[in-house]
């Protein structure tokens, strides 16, 4: 008679919601499959896998998952831009999820910016350093660094709603609003000033 090794359902499935593998893996197997599964999928690009909010490492095995995650782990990736710097070990990241929420890695952001990026996000942009978010409502929220556009205080009230767009440069930001105005935050010689526009 075959022993049997308890294993771990999961469903495997893309940033978007597009499924990639499901099945019943052996619970003291690593999750470096589920990397090759999703790194295949977009061969050339950086992938993370999620369980919930935490990041996977592919040493992991099964076994180590937190059941109150649910059996869904999502892939994302990140593009390897061969033209722009490598990332440095402080920089955040990003990334937009199905459901609208934003999860995040390193930088910093208030509890109170996290909370309102739980639902309801539409666009997220950033450089490295700070980043903007979009809502369906038309506000924007910004957190990072300061001096990389990260603090938009100065204009919060133009920015709370009518938003349609968020750009970003090294150290600046700028939002297009839907009666066509241009807001612009950040330092001034990264373009975070067009008051002389």
């Amino acid at each position: 008679a075959m022993s049997m090794v308890p294993s771990v359902e999961i469903s495997l499935v893309s940033i978007e919601g597009k499924e990639i593998a499901r099945g019943a893996w052996p619970e003291n197997s690593s999750l470096l499959e589920l990397f090759q599964a999703a790194c295949r999928t977009r061969p050339g690009y950086n992938c993370k896998l999620l369980h919930g909010a935490a990041e996977l490492s592919p040493l992991l095995t099964f076994k180590g998952l937190d059941p109150s995650r649910g059996s869904r782990v999502t892939a994302i990736w990140l593009a390897c831009c061969p033209t722009s710097p490598p990332l440095k070990r402080s920089a955040s990241l990003a990334a937009l999820t199905a459901s609208g929420s934003v999860l995040l890695w390193g930088g910093d952001c208030s509890a109170a910016v996290a909370e309102k990026l739980q639902d309801g996000v539409v666009k997220v942009v950033g450089n490295g350093s700070a980043f903007a978010a979009v809502k369906a409502d038309g506000s924007a929220l910004t957190w990072g660094k300061r001096d990389a556009g990260g603090d938009s205080s100065s204009v919060s009230d133009m920015i709370g709603e009518g938003v349609v767009d968020v750009v970003v440069s090294t150290g600046a930001m700028a939002a297009l609003k839907s009666d066509g105005s241009v807001v612009t935050w950040g330092v001034p010689q990264h373009g975070g000033d067009n008051s002389t526009v």
